[in-house]
């Protein structure tokens, strides 16, 4: 499983008030589920097909917050994840 992280990407500026909610979504994330994974709320997740079916089918969350609930599953299953660093593209 690959998921995009704005966060690797150094180069990246951020307003304070952003990288505040962040980190504190982060650290709390981290305090509740363990989950190590630093940008969970990122839009690009990429699954093989197979995996996207298993996890999908025990995720219970369907709103706000689904991404953890995925990403716990799949450490919790033995998937592996990898995060990558992207650059946001302004016009």
């Amino acid at each position: 499983m690959l998921i995009a992280s704005k966060y690797l990407n150094k180069n990246e500026n951020y307003p304070f008030y952003r990288k505040f909610v962040g980190k504190s979504f982060s650290q709390l994330k981290y305090l509740i589920t363990g989950l190590k994974i630093k940008d969970t709320q990122s839009g690009f997740k990429l699954f093989k097909r197979h995996v996207a079916f298993e996890l999908f089918s025990l995720s219970q969350i369907k709103g706000w917050c689904f991404d953890v609930e995925i990403l716990l599953l799949a450490q919790k299953t033995g998937y592996k994840v990898k995060e990558f660093p992207y650059q946001i593209i302004r016009y």
